[in-house]
């Protein structure tokens, strides 16, 4: 069965996840949160968090110009759409594709998804 959108990447919070489909729709990209309802679910007065962040997805045929943007992005962008205090990164390298990334801090001991090839990648926890 194939998926009618393709991972983009993930972010953090809903807020970051508007931020970046924003960003890719101004760069001509179709992409949209995935399951935005569950982003937003309260549990037991908690927001509830997707265990590898919220997934940010784009129409097929944009998939790789919205994967390009986005490793682009990373490799030029100081702030990594962190929040304010958050002025580190770590730096992580795909098992799969070998393309070196830098991630948030927060993001420390994650699987996160590679920007260049789309696959799972262990963010390192110090």
């Amino acid at each position: 069965m194939q998926r009618d959108f393709e991972l983009v990447c993930t972010a953090p919070s809903i807020g970051e996840a508007d931020i970046i489909v924003a960003w890719l729709e101004r760069g001509g990209v179709r992409a949209h949160v995935k399951d935005r309802h569950m982003a937003g679910t309260l549990t037991w007065g908690t927001p509830a968090i997707a265990p590898r962040g919220i997934e940010i997805v784009a129409a097929p045929e944009d998939s790789e110009r919205a994967s390009t943007l986005w490793a682009e992005r990373l490799r030029s962008d100081t702030t990594k759409l962190q929040q304010p205090g958050e002025a580190e990164t770590v730096d992580a390298e795909c098992e799969e594709c070998g393309a070196k990334s830098s991630f948030p801090s927060a993001s420390r001991g994650r699987v996160e998804n590679c920007p260049a090839c789309g696959d799972y990648m262990d963010v390192p926890s110090e």
